[in-house]
């Protein structure tokens, strides 16, 4: 019996004039009953507001003043919605939301909040969906293949939630061991989720059918950061042969259109490559200038047996070239290639930083909860590019992800036991024998100021969105101080919190402890790892003071 066949709660949405709870109104209330996976009963309905519905809402909803102006009041609508609820477990898409206003405007009616337990269909897609675009209900409900009419209508998406938080269970069910859903559950239990009583309930259904084997996971990340191209050696095309009006582009491309700039293009770019000479190209926008340098590129590096380096401006023009140009070129050039996607150091995750902090016992609600969103993407990615998990939030968490991203001064390279399975170091292996590597200005220039530490020794160079890279080398070539870098460079060292010994002292201190060394020596060694810890603790307010005076 899949576990969806268990499920008995109530899917819960609204619609409102605004998003301030304390300002705004409820113009639409539904509530869905939910009995092993199919709707039951619908309870529905407009509310009557007391100000004027704003234009784009109206338009949003498809709500008018007309079908508002005979509804019944809020109190009404709210005690019959109460009433129908229940005591079931009230399920919501960003349940926050939805619960924030109804029970600010129940307090406000003179009645008493819902204090059901509540199942949050974002928090748990975050968990584990990590390659999904956003996740939106319009989002989740495509991904899952669950019809959604109506949108933007209170009883249309409560019904869409209802069967996205069924199809959710049968995922996780299907796809997740109870080993990996323990470990979601703990997480969510240290982020103090509003979720967790969901968790609980995935293991309960788990433990009662685990007499077969654990599931497989059939997820398989659709990221990667190497392409290539093994069709057998010919000789190169030449530039007319590829983008002329009869070319290799015109029959494999759907709607192609010639564009004469577009080859005067890849011909300066052949013969920049030729005579290795300098070439600058001002092409407008529609030129296709993408195709007229990595055409090129691909060519001069099979014929030299070099190595191409192409810097664009941005990571998003970066992913465009590697997910959607280069795999277009690998279907029509006859040309022998091997590209590798590549950024900078601090993108990836560490194998070794991330073992050390998701094995704490006790980990803050906020790190915890950053960790929830990335668990399930840990378990399948390929590249260890935090960029291509949609659940995690770099800005937001951009404290927790500095404690577990790689990181060049905490590198042990060869002489970490997670090595062979550094993405980092991978990545370097694969970039040797590149035909062309695909970097960004951000990389291209701290690599320089790194001697080449991660691109190695490369003779040619394509830069895209050249116009942006003065400003991008005086900010990465350059040298900034800030308070949080100092902070985060002290907890690195020795934690200043009391119930997370993560630093690196309090680790080694640790390691010493359980090492084969005699006791003499690891006395001495954990005595001075302790003063070290104390001149730290000494050093942060006065660090603090300095760099307040220099702000004020």
């Amino acid at each position: 019996m899949k576990i969806s066949e268990t499920l008995d709660f109530v899917a819960l949405d609204i619609e409102t004039t605004g998003l301030s709870e304390q300002k705004d109104e409820i113009i639409e209330i539904a509530a869905v009953r939910f009995k092993a996976g199919e709707v039951v009963e619908v309870f529905d309905s407009f509310i009557r507001p007391k100000g004027k519905v704003p234009k784009f809402i109206q338009f949003l909803t498809h709500i008018t003043p007309q079908q508002l102006s005979d509804a019944p009041e809020l109190k009404e609508v709210l005690t019959k919605m109460k009433s129908f609820v229940g005591n079931s477990i009230v399920v919501g898409h960003n349940i926050g939301f939805d619960l924030g206003f109804i029970n600010h405007n129940l307090v406000m009616t003179g009645d008493f909040p819902l204090t059901n337990p509540r199942w949050d269909t974002v928090d748990i897609s975050r968990a584990y969906v990590p390659y999904s675009g956003d996740h939106k209900l319009g989002t989740m409900v495509r991904y899952f293949d669950i019809p959604l009419e109506n949108a933007h209508r209170a009883d249309a998406d409560a019904i869409a939630t209802g069967k996205l938080l069924c199809a959710l269970a049968d995922y996780i069910t299907d796809n997740y061991s109870m080993v990996t859903n323990s470990r979601v559950l703990s997480l969510a239990r240290m982020a103090q989720s509003e979720s967790i009583s969901f968790w609980e309930r995935i293991l309960l259904h788990q433990k009662s059918s685990a007499i077969s084997a654990p599931p497989v996971s059939k997820v398989k990340s659709p990221y990667y950061n190497v392409i290539e191209n093994l069709v057998p050696a010919a000789k190169n095309p030449a530039i007319d042969s590829v983008f002329s009006e009869d070319g290799l582009f015109s029959r494999d491309f759907p709607n192609f259109e010639f564009r004469n700039g577009q080859v005067q293009m890849a011909k300066a770019v052949d013969d920049a490559f030729r005579s290795e000479e300098h070439l600058v190209v001002e092409a407008g926008t529609g030129v296709g200038k993408s195709f007229a340098y990595l055409v090129p590129s691909l060519e001069f590096a099979h014929r030299s047996k070099a190595k191409v380096v192409v810097s664009t401006n941005t990571k998003n023009l970066q992913e465009q070239l590697f997910y959607k140009d280069l795999p277009q070129l690998k279907k029509i050039l006859p040309v022998p290639f091997k590209a590798v996607l590549v950024k900078g150091r601090e993108n990836y995750i560490c194998e070794r930083r991330w073992e050390e902090m998701i094995t704490q016992k006790e980990l803050s609600a906020w790190d915890a909860s950053a960790l929830l969103n990335m668990y399930i993407w840990k378990m399948h990615t390929l590249t260890g590019d935090v960029s291509e998990n949609s659940s995690f939030d770099r800005n937001r968490y951009s404290i927790t992800w500095r404690k577990v991203c790689s990181d060049r001064y905490l590198c042990g390279n060869r002489k970490c036991m997670h090595y062979k399975n550094c993405h980092v170091m991978g990545l370097r292996k694969e970039i040797e024998d590149a035909s062309v590597v695909v970097a960004n200005h951000a990389l291209l220039l701290s690599d320089l100021r790194m001697e080449n530490t991660t691109l190695g020794e490369y003779g040619y160079l394509v830069i895209d969105e050249a116009h942006n890279l003065m400003a991008s080398a005086s900010k990465h070539l350059g040298a900034s101080l800030s308070y949080t870098d100092i902070s985060i460079l002290y907890n690195q060292i020795a934690s200043g919190s009391k119930r997370q010994k993560s630093g690196f002292l309090q680790l080694l201190a640790k390691a010493i402890e359980k090492s084969a060394l005699p006791e003499e020596k690891k006395k001495q060694v954990i005595t001075e790892a302790e003063h070290l810890e104390r001149v730290i603790e000494a050093g942060r307010p006065k660090s603090d003071g300095y760099l307040q005076s220099r702000l004020c």
